[in-house]
């Protein structure tokens, strides 16, 4: 963690690492056909709703992040 502080973008390579790993375990669980794989049963309104709320966290999230962000100098 500590060599991950010196880094532009420590979060973001965290981020990256986290969900590569959640990624590869949903893949595995595809293929291999089990029950949780079944559809939810969502209807469209909810599925839209749900993706214009998660889209606006990431947009306020990056909004923050960027607003944030302090440029580092070494030496």
């Amino acid at each position: 963690m500590i060599a991950l502080a010196y880094l532009p973008q420590p979060d973001i390579i965290i981020i990256v690492v986290f969900a590569g790993y959640e990624t590869y375990k949903r893949w595995q669980l595809r293929r291999s056909g089990s029950p949780e794989q079944r559809p939810t049963t969502r209807s469209a309104a909810q599925s839209r709703a749900g993706r214009r709320v998660y889209l606006g966290l990431v947009a306020g999230a990056g909004r923050g992040h960027d607003a944030t962000h302090l440029v580092r100098t070494l030496g």
